[in-house]
């Protein structure tokens, strides 16, 4: 709560505790912080080898993910809201299919070719729609992660579509940046607000100290 809070003030102030958090993100940053907790539980550390590896790093992409949609929502005239949701589950159907993959590997550590993952992602995209479909999302979201998959341009894309490819795309720059492995040409082209959100996830993914009192 106190790092999704500091981020809404683009950390111009310093979160001391939890009611001033709650002040600062108002209902909208509260939907958003318990969405996040509340689709968390589809990881399950305890299951198979593939799961315990890498869902926890999608789940943590998610997250970011997320942040940056709700960040660049504006822009395209989108409810921060539904651009959040679309963010946290657009890997949910992979998260999803590695869980089937433990079953059918008996042991096997290893994952597959790279063709066979590339072919796992765009399967497990169709999932993710399904699933979003189930739980009765709005359709907006539903055709934005639809349309990530597709080889159309940003501006032919919806709205929600072009938020979810940008916010996609620095939320995976953050990560590998935390991790020194982001080349200084891979964020020369961004514009000004891409920049700038791209800042505010680098602040959202340090360790915030909270006091209690």
């Amino acid at each position: 709560m106190l790092r999704l809070a500091s981020t809404a003030t683009h950390g111009a102030n310093t979160m001391t505790s939890i009611e001033h958090a709650v002040l600062v993100l108002g209902q909208n940053g509260l939907r958003q912080l318990i969405s996040g907790v509340a689709f968390k539980p589809i990881i399950d550390l305890k299951s198979g080898h593939y799961t315990r590896r890498i869902a926890p790093r999608l789940w943590q992409q998610s997250e970011q993910c997320a942040l940056a949609c709700s960040l660049l929502a504006e822009q395209e005239g989108v409810v921060p809201f539904e651009a959040f949701l679309a963010g946290l589950i657009q890997y949910v159907g992979l998260i999803a299919s590695l869980r089937v993959l433990e079953q059918v590997a008996e042991g096997d550590a290893t994952l597959g070719s790279a063709s066979f993952c590339n072919a796992l992602i765009a399967h497990a995209r169709v999932l993710s729609c399904s699933i979003a479909t189930e739980w009765q999302f709005p359709p907006a979201i539903i055709v934005a992660i639809e349309e990530q998959g597709s080889k159309h341009d940003l501006m032919r894309m919806s709205p929600l579509g072009r938020i979810l490819s940008s916010a996609d795309y620095l939320s995976k720059a953050c990560l590998l940046g935390r991790h020194q492995l982001l080349r200084p040409d891979a964020v020369s082209g961004l514009s000004e607000i891409s920049l700038a959100c791209l800042q505010q996830l680098r602040a959202a993914d340090q360790p915030v100290e909270a006091s209690c009192e």
